[in-house]
């Protein structure tokens, strides 16, 4: 680097710390190896991805690009930007300012990589408790204490959740949207062999929650919901499908509590199953928590599963003592 460069590199750093001034430095050196050549930078965080982003063109670099859409979208656009003949050209699609020019750089920053093994940990616990209950179901021939309502917001989550997964970032790695894929499939199939057996074995049980719970109330309110509320910027998103999700399945369990409430006993898989479930939302909500920390902030979605917990925390409560010191669960309001 000559001593001009040098001395830029060392005035940065004051304003914009050492990190980014080590990092202009190695694009000047890249520069003088390789003129007109692109590079692909990694951020994991969105809110450091924006500053570098910010800092770059204060610097004089060249506006860089920022990867988003679907993924179908994402992969066009990274074929055509490493594919792309003229070095200075950018994606005409996603940019609306790159620079051209003989020695320019193009650089392209997209987010990789987030804390996505506590969805997936929240989704296999889920996924745990409903092998559990399937268990139960078929070997007692009976969904007596079991409401039909939680079971069917449960598919109906399940299958939306088919459509948006595919749309995210949790498959953007190969390992990790592996095992997304694999729990996806296995949880459709268990919530949809779970609604099955609560169809064949309906007259087992004369239960039910009250109107407002069930799930022709519970799915329009949360598709409502979805609509107003929900992380994405335009009023028709693929972010409705991930609220609807997210509503849906903390109303799901709202009827289970209720007929809970109206037994004397729970029965013991029950309880586990019920507990598995709370214990997977409070998971999910970590999540949102650190996602919140990094920078992407999924209030509504958040708040969604908050709401979930706090319901539900009375029971877990007494679950979790019964786990402790044993005996049986009581969650019955008139006991």
């Amino acid at each position: 680097m000559d001593p001009a460069e040098e001395k830029e590199g060392a005035s940065t750093a004051p304003k914009h710390g050492s990190k980014m001034a080590k990092i202009v430095e190695r694009l000047h050196e890249l520069r003088k190896e390789e003129p007109g050549a692109k590079v692909i930078m990694f951020c994991q965080w969105e809110t450091i991805l924006k500053h570098i982003a910010k800092v770059l063109v204060e610097l004089g670099e060249p506006a860089p690009l920022v990867l988003k859409g679907s993924m179908l979208q994402r992969q066009h656009t990274i074929r055509n930007f490493v594919h792309s003949a003229a070095p200075g050209l950018g994606v005409p699609s996603l940019s609306s300012g790159s620079r051209s020019g003989s020695g320019a750089m193009e650089v392209f920053l997209f987010i990789l990589g987030y804390p996505v093994a506590l969805p997936a940990v929240a989704d296999y616990v889920h996924l745990a408790a409903s092998c559990l209950l399937f268990y139960k179901i078929w070997k007692q021939k009976s969904i007596y204490g079991l409401s039909v309502d939680t079971q069917c917001a449960f598919l109906l989550a399940a299958v939306v959740r088919c459509v948006w997964s595919l749309e995210t970032r949790l498959v953007e790695s190969a390992v990790v949207g592996f095992f997304v894929y694999l729990e996806l499939l296995l949880s459709t199939v268990a919530a949809c062999g779970l609604t099955f057996l609560c169809y064949q074995l309906y007259h087992t049980t004369s239960k039910h929650s009250t109107p407002f719970l069930r799930v022709y109330a519970t799915a329009p309110a949360s598709l409502v919901l979805a609509f107003f509320f929900h992380p994405g910027e335009g009023w028709m998103s693929m972010q409705i499908l991930v609220a609807f999700t997210m509503y849906i399945e903390a109303l799901a369990l709202l009827p289970q509590l209720w007929l809970m409430r109206k037994m004397h006993e729970v029965e013991p898989l029950t309880s586990h199953y019920v507990g598995l479930i709370v214990c997977a939302r409070v998971i999910r909500m970590i999540f949102w928590g650190k996602m919140f920390m990094l920078g992407e902030h999924f209030l509504q979605l958040f708040f969604a599963d908050v709401l979930h917990t706090i319901m539900s925390a009375d029971y877990m409560y007494l679950w979790l003592r019964k786990l402790k010191d044993g005996g049986r669960l009581i969650y019955s309001q008139s006991v």
